[in-house]
């Protein structure tokens, strides 16, 4: 049911019970009041009656019987006067069709037993014949002298009745008049009741309507509200306090919608920094359960962010130890740190700052930022390694030139055999110290990006055939087959030439190095899928490469066989040159080893389209 069916109803009941309540009260009242007049009138009547009556009661009955059918006429009523036994004196009817009152003394009406004990008496009753309600009224006479014979209103004499002191005038009237009257007049109220309560329930529709059309207005906009239309605004459509209602409602909706607008693009803000952080990002409620989580977060614990979200850390993170620094900021409100390494999806080096979101007083929940650092602790190792590495290379050939040099100053100088043999020994830990520093002056040049290259459009075959002239004496020495098998139509590359043959030099001379008397080293070159790059490889038929050494060969210093490398006289910077010298000539480098097989080394360099530059020319221009 709407308010505007209770208002009315509730005050259109109000108002009909009030109406007919005042209308029965007054009915009531007036009816009373009519009654109260009527005794009166009566009474009256009857004491003017009595002293009319008073010469005729020691007369004879026939001047009694005349005097009172004339005062009965006169006043329209039934008029008798009555003994003390009830025997009727004088009796008359008020008209015509009125029954005469009882003249037996059967019983005494009570109106007249009460008239002789109070001296006036007063009731309300059916008339003798049943067929009208009279309402009587009794006054004691004055005792009367004499006799008397009792005359009806036909003038017949009905006997003599003793004297007896006191007699009693008895007054009746039909209540029919009355009874008619008060009808009228009820009907005058109720109908002027139901007239008065149609007006009022108009007026109140009237009064109520633009109340009640405003509440509607306001709750139908609330419900829109709810369903997310801040737009909506209800009319001002007075000036009294549903208007005022109305004007701040629309000051509420226009704040409420500027907050949600407000939040909206913090929301937005905050889902793009979240969705641009490189660090993953997952917020906990106060139960452990995830509430959010950002891209990032989906490679850090291999699961999507709608499955994520409402499970337990534990269910999306297999990592005991992080739950239980969660579960003690949970319960401590303290922020904390945690580095770790976890193993799935894949493994990786963990530093998780864990910071608790706090609504004062309580603890919502908590924030948990995971910072990859993977790569830095495998950078800090390369350096540690790197720097090791260095102070090895450099103290051995140092410890040799100074353990000749000590062994020089304590030989004879007349041995110039010895002399010889030491010096010769210490010139070649000499080279192998120079070597190895030019090594690192250029890696260190590659890494800082210092080295320009010379950019220029260069066939490959010129550069093959050079670098296989260079190394062809040391491959018959070996017992190698050397062979280069590039295609006659193989476009050129857009490259450096001298570092492009640095690059073929280090790679050729390792695969001479590595591969037994008997074995093979060829170099092949052809365009690369998709027709950008020129793939050039180097493949042997050497020792290989054990599987767990293949992800680390490019590093520096980094040596499969330390002694033997050693004895190559390698430094073990040549394959960390090569990927830096492909890298700043826009190439890579990749590996394919089997041990006891060989191995292929493959690189790829920008092709060069006629005037055309390749894609590195256009990267470094």
């Amino acid at each position: 049911m709407n308010i505007r069916v209770r208002l009315l109803g509730t005050y259109i009941l109000f108002l009909l019970v009030s109406l007919f309540s005042i209308g029965g009260f007054l009915s009531w009242r007036v009816e009373s009041l009519y009654s109260r007049t009527l005794d009166h009138r009566l009474l009256s009547d009857a004491r003017l009656s009595a002293e009319l009556l008073q010469p005729y009661l020691a007369g004879s009955a026939s001047a009694l019987a005349q005097e009172v059918g004339g005062i009965a006429s006169h006043l329209n009523m039934q008029v008798a006067i009555l003994d003390r036994a009830g025997s009727v004196i004088a009796a008359a009817p008020a008209a015509a069709g009125q029954a005469a009152p009882e003249k037996t003394a059967a019983g005494l009406p009570p109106e007249v037993v009460q008239a002789l004990k109070q001296g006036i008496g007063r009731s309300t009753r059916l008339s003798p014949d049943r067929k009208d309600e009279m309402r009587y009224v009794a006054l004691l006479l004055p005792p009367a002298t004499g006799s008397r014979r009792a005359v009806m209103p036909s003038g017949a004499a009905a006997g003599v009745s003793p004297p007896g002191p006191p007699l009693v005038l008895q007054l009746g009237l039909s209540t029919r008049d009355v009874r008619a009257t008060m009808a009228s007049f009820r009907r005058l109220i109720w109908q002027a009741s139901l007239l008065v309560a149609l007006l009022a329930s108009l007026a109140v529709a009237w009064v109520v309507e633009p109340v009640t059309r405003s509440v509607a207005e306001m709750r139908e906009a609330f419900r829109r509200m709810s369903q997310g239309n801040m737009g909506l605004r209800v009319p001002v459509r007075s000036r009294d306090e549903m208007g005022d209602l109305a004007a701040h409602f629309n000051a509420m909706a226009e704040r409420l919608e500027s907050s949600i607008e407000e939040l909206t693009s913090r929301k937005k803000e905050m889902e793009a920094v979240l969705t641009g952080m490189a660090d993953g990002v997952i917020a906990l409620d106060r139960e452990g359960r995830v509430m959010l989580a950002n891209p990032a977060a989906e490679a850090v614990v291999g699961m999507s962010r709608e499955r994520m979200l409402g499970q337990h850390l534990l269910s999306v993170v297999r990592h005991h130890e992080l739950e239980h620094v969660v579960m003690e900021t949970l319960a401590s409100g303290q922020a904390r740190q945690l580095e770790t390494t976890f193993l799935a999806p894949k493994e990786a080096t963990m530093q998780v700052s864990i910071t608790p979101i706090t609504a004062a007083p309580r603890l919502e929940g908590v924030v948990l930022v995971f910072h990859d650092i993977t790569d830095l602790r495998r950078l800090e190792r390369m350096r540690s390694d790197f720097v090791s590495n260095v102070s090895h290379e450099l103290r051995t050939p140092l410890t040799s030139i100074k353990g000749f040099i000590e062994t020089l100053l304590e030989t004879p100088v007349e041995d110039k055999e010895t002399y010889r043999h030491f010096l010769e020994i210490a010139r070649q830990e000499t080279d192998r110290l120079s070597r190895l520093i030019d090594d690192l002056l250029d890696l260190s040049r590659l890494e800082s990006k210092r080295v320009e290259p010379k950019w220029q459009v260069m066939p490959l075959a010129p550069v093959v055939d050079r670098v296989m002239a260079m190394l062809e004496s040391k491959a018959k020495s070996r017992q190698v087959e050397l062979s280069a098998h590039l295609p006659a139509n193989l476009p050129p590359a857009y490259a450096d030439p001298d570092m492009v043959g640095q690059v073929l030099i280090n790679l050729v001379d390792n695969a001479v190095k590595y591969t037994g008397a008997g074995g093979q080293v060829q170099v092949r070159a052809a365009v690369a899928p998709g027709g950008d790059m020129l793939q050039v490889s180097v493949r042997d038929t050497g020792i290989g490469i054990p599987p767990e050494h293949l992800g680390r060969i490019f590093e520096r210093f980094y040596r499969v066989d330390k002694a033997r490398s050693r004895a190559l006289g390698g430094t073990g910077l040549g394959l960390s040159i090569v990927k830096h010298t492909l890298e700043r000539l826009g190439g890579s480098i990749s590996v394919q080893s089997e041990v006891g097989k060989g191995s292929t080394f493959t690189f790829t360099l920008p092709r060069a389209y006629g005037e055309r530059k390749g894609p590195s020319a256009d990267a470094k221009a």
